[in-house]
C-alpha cells in the first residue's frame, strides 16, 4: 500500500513536470530580465548628502574675495536682467550720476550753440 501511494506521487509529479513542460513549449518560459541600473541610481547608495562643517570649502579665507565688486553694466540701457530696474535705480548712483554728466553737457553744448547763434545773428 505504501509502495503504491509513492508510485502514485511520483507518477502526479511526473505529469505535473510534463504538463509544466508543454506549458513553457506554448506559452514561453519567462525570462529572468537582467535589471538595468541607471546612473543616477548607480551612485545613489555611495553619496553622502551631509558633510561636516569642517569640510566646507565655499567660504574663502582671503578677505579680498569677501565682498564681490559691485557690477556697472556700461551696454545696453545699463540694468541687469531679472532684477527690478526702480530697485537699481535706487541702489546704483552710478547711473544717476552718469545721467547728469550728461545733461550737464547737453545744456553746455546747447548754451554754446546758443550764443553762437546769438553771435551770428548780431554779426547779420
Amino acid at each position: 500500500a505504501a509502495r503504491a501511494a509513492r508510485q502514485a506521487e511520483r507518477d502526479a509529479r511526473e505529469k505535473d513536470r510534463e504538463l509544466d513542460l508543454i506549458r513553457k513549449q506554448y506559452l514561453g518560459e519567462k525570462k529572468q530580465k537582467k535589471k538595468i541600473v541607471k546612473p543616477s541610481e548607480k551612485f545613489s547608495r555611495i553619496f553622502q548628502f551631509d558633510w561636516e562643517l569642517t569640510d566646507d570649502t565655499s567660504q574663502d579665507l582671503n578677505p579680498l574675495y569677501a565682498s564681490r565688486m559691485p557690477l556697472n553694466a556700461m551696454f545696453g540701457r545699463g540694468y541687469m536682467a531679472g532684477i527690478d530696474m526702480r530697485e537699481q535705480r535706487k541702489a546704483n548712483g552710478f547711473i544717476k550720476a552718469l545721467a547728469e554728466k550728461r545733461q550737464e553737457l547737453q545744456r553746455a553744448a546747447e548754451r554754446e550753440a546758443g550764443l553762437q547763434l546769438a553771435h551770428a545773428a548780431l554779426l547779420l
